[in-house]
């Protein structure tokens, strides 16, 4: 009997796809892992937002009964970041709070880009201040803080701002930088300290033996009609942007860095990762890595932007792959941005995010990215997915605590098996996590490679038999 070229190239496509699709599935097996230690306890939300609200509401009141100026342009607050887009990791310890302000008339401010900061935009205020009241004692107050909030060509200068901000607080806590209170009947411990244009500050709260970490960051909020970024208005998000006074150092030759604010749009990408299946997941994966082998200067919005453009151009379907291929393909990604020392803010694709970072620090981001990208590959080539890949994302303490995990479930299986022999005793092992399935998932999918290998091989030969057998 004659075999022909062709059949035997159908077998080894049966064969070769047997063994990625069984790859692909260990992989995947062990990010649902993994996910654990990426995701919140289900507690863990409610725990931190009580006292995350309740400092909140406090500040907020305070700020409000100290500066009337501050009263009448405050418009409300909300979370930013990887908290309120669903994408942090661990436990929800740390969050961004937008204090958003709206300008009297705001509307009549004209915003244009900044010339020598793609991305940031510069806001006249002047014929805001031309049309303004100054009937009564609250009016007064407000374009005297508006004055001094600017240049002498009526720009908003942020660092002004910033500096209104600043001592606010100063003002409603205290001038020291730890400070004790009580409210409604629990002690806080509060340490505070600037940074950038957010007031962070830590809150200890002793009976919990919990800490959080809050920035609270000012932003001006404007319309549609007001934007300037290059990428045009997204019609089906009818939300407005925002102006952070977040100062730039590395311009430090400009004549007036300090009028230039970052522009934000936030809420619309929130909007734009909506639902969109695995593209979260997947992003949490990356961060996760990042944070397993302390990989400085990669910023958790690099990652997010990344992800934004890569949602633009593929198609709805996309995101409904399995995690492996996607983590494969959007690390990849990653490691030829860093690499190229590109990538791109979303909004305006003249600016470059890694722009601000030296050759030495971005070679030396490269270098770590790419070690990891190679440990994952070498193991998927190695079919060691299964056991090997927990050391890559987790560290010790966290595999010890899925090494305990995974002995529960083994000792809970053995002793609701009536099958098991009574004399039996469990094979606890609180060691090394390829020690401790090594035998179990590596054996599994050794056997359904051999189950699908045998399907490939009995498939090739029917097809075989069949096709000699026209051929006779």
């Amino acid at each position: 009997m004659q075999i022909h070229k062709h059949n035997i190239i159908i077998i080894i496509i049966y064969l070769y796809s047997s063994i990625k699709i069984m790859e692909s599935k260990n992989l995947d097996n062990a990010f649902h892992k993994i996910n654990r230690f990426i995701s919140f306890e289900p507690g863990d939300r409610k725990i931190y937002m009580e006292d995350l609200e309740c400092i909140t509401k406090f500040i907020i009141g305070k700020l409000k009964n100290h500066d009337k100026v501050f009263e009448k342009l405050y418009n409300g607050h909300y979370f930013q970041g990887s908290y309120m887009d669903n994408l942090k990791i661990k436990k929800p310890d740390e969050y961004d709070i937008i204090i958003q302000m709206k300008l009297p008339k705001f509307d009549l401010a004209i915003i244009t880009a900044d010339p020598n900061k793609a991305g940031n935009v510069l806001i006249d205020i002047t014929k805001i201040l031309e049309t303004m009241p100054k009937n009564t004692a609250t009016h007064n107050e407000i374009y005297k803080r508006l004055t001094k909030s600017t240049d002498e060509f009526n720009f908003l200068d942020q660092k002004k701002i910033s500096s209104w901000f600043q001592s606010m607080f100063y003002n409603i806590l205290g001038n020291n930088s730890t400070v004790h209170l009580n409210i409604n009947g629990t002690d806080y411990k509060l340490d505070r300290k600037v940074c950038g244009p957010a007031q962070t500050i830590k809150i200890y709260n002793k009976y919990k033996n919990i800490s959080i970490s809050i920035d609270y960051v000012p932003a001006f909020i404007f319309t549609e009609s007001q934007w300037v970024a290059k990428r045009g208005v997204l019609n089906e998000y009818s939300f407005g942007w925002l102006a952070i006074p977040k100062p730039d150092y590395a311009r430090h030759n400009d004549k007036k860095p300090n009028l230039s604010f970052r522009s934000s749009f936030s809420t619309i990408e929130r909007e734009m990762i909506w639902g969109e299946n695995q593209l979260k997941n997947v992003c949490k994966l990356i961060k996760k890595l990042r944070d397993r082998w302390n990989i400085q200067n990669l910023k958790s919005y690099h990652i997010k932007t990344l992800f934004l453009w890569e949602n633009e151009i593929q198609n709805k379907t996309f995101w409904n792959k399995p995690t492996s291929y996607l983590f494969m393909h959007m690390f990849q990604r990653l490691v030829e941005g860093v690499k190229n020392g590109t990538i791109t803010f979303f909004w305006d694709w003249d600016q470059n995010m890694l722009d601000n970072l030296t050759s030495y620090q971005l070679n030396t981001m490269f270098d770590q990215l790419k070690a990891v990208y190679d440990k994952i590959e070498k193991l998927r080539q190695e079919k060691l997915i299964s056991t090997s890949i927990y050391e890559i994302f987790l560290t010790k303490s966290e595999i010890d605590e899925m090494n305990r995990g995974n002995t529960l479930e083994r000792v809970l299986k053995n002793e609701n098996s009536t099958s098991q022999n009574e004399t039996n005793s469990p094979n606890i092992n609180y060691g090394h996590v390829e020690n401790n399935e090594s035998s179990s998932t590596t054996g599994l999918g050794t056997i359904g490679a051999i189950s699908l290998g045998i399907g490939a091989l009995t498939l090739g030969a029917l097809y075989l038999f069949g096709s000699n057998r026209n051929q006779n």
